[in-house]
């Protein structure tokens, strides 16, 4: 009977798309017995934890209440306060479940790093992954050069990088992407072209931190040859953040022609046929016709920070 009981709660929990929903399941658990098998309660909390933030503290209160929580459920937690307003939380979670003597896994620390405000509370974490023997999984070791970039401690992050002896396109770009917000565009430029010469392939995200690079060094010529050999076959969407950072790079470069080509791009695919083409460059023109109102469109702010 209660295993027919659980079978219909996931199923229930799998369907879910309110807070109320999930408490009237709850509800239902509590009467069957079910709120003490931590697989169903794995549910539940994971919805409450990563589908809005004002669940959190919701799903903290079940997650008290679970005795022993497996690594799944220390790991939704640690994730859903790691992507909140108060991410110390995530900080003071994975502290307890240190203090519990449990060992975290390579799933637990990405959330855990993402939550580091300054790269001292990182190196504290770093010390738990050398400590878990996780120093060399490609997935933590991009989270710690996330992590260290964030904080502007790159020589940090540079030495994870030539520590990790399986790197991919992420912790390429984890890299590029740090030197780049720290105005080193140079870097971040010279590691690209070493990505490169490796076979790695890169994706929309190291092409927005590349064209951020380009536009800052003022290289017209490598943004004009990025955009043809990397971008253009791609069939970019113009009105995606790489389509906003590919337009900053030509603003910034003073490339304008080749701006106003992309913004005819977007104009022939998100206005109507009915307005006048005039005035629809007119308009595409006042909003994004030089460099000054190019870096204040919202996409092209989040391409160029």
């Amino acid at each position: 009977m209660v295993a027919g009981w659980s079978h219909q709660c996931l199923f229930l929990i799998k369907r879910c798309t309110t807070i109320k929903q999930v408490h009237q399941i709850h509800s239902l658990m509590i009467t069957t017995g079910l709120s003490h098998c931590n697989f169903a309660m794995s549910k539940i909390i994971h919805f409450c934890a990563v589908s809005d933030p004002k669940n959190l503290e919701y799903a903290l209160s079940l997650f008290n209440q679970v005795t022993n929580p497996t690594n799944f459920i220390w790991n939704t937690m640690i994730r859903g306060f790691s992507i909140s307003q108060n991410p110390q939380k995530a900080i003071l979670i994975f502290t307890k479940m240190l203090q519990k003597s449990l060992s975290p896994d390579k799933h637990t620390f990405p959330f855990v790093l993402r939550a580091c405000v300054n790269s001292k509370q990182g190196n504290v974490i770093y010390t738990h992954v050398l400590k878990n023997g996780l120093v060399h999984d490609t997935f933590v070791c991009n989270s710690l050069i996330a992590m260290y970039s964030k904080c502007d401690a790159l020589d940090c992050a540079y030495r994870v990088f030539d520590e990790t002896p399986q790197r991919d396109v992420v912790t390429w770009t984890a890299l590029i992407d740090g030197y780049v917000r720290a105005n080193r565009a140079t870097m971040g430029l010279d590691l690209f072209a070493k990505m490169r010469l490796v076979g790695i392939e890169p994706d929309e995200i190291t092409m927005v931190s590349v064209l951020c690079a380009i536009g800052l060094v003022g290289a017209l010529r490598l943004g004009r040859c990025v955009h043809a050999h990397f971008i253009e076959p791609k069939k970019v969407i113009y009105d995606s953040i790489l389509g906003c950072a590919l337009l900053d790079m030509y603003a910034k470069c003073q490339d304008i022609d080749s701006a106003r080509k992309i913004i005819d791009r977007y104009m022939e695919t998100h206005m109507a046929p009915t307005v006048d083409s005039n005035e629809n460059y007119s308009s595409g023109n006042a909003l994004f016709g030089n460099t000054e109102l190019v870096g204040m469109h919202p996409l092209c702010q989040i391409a160029s920070n």
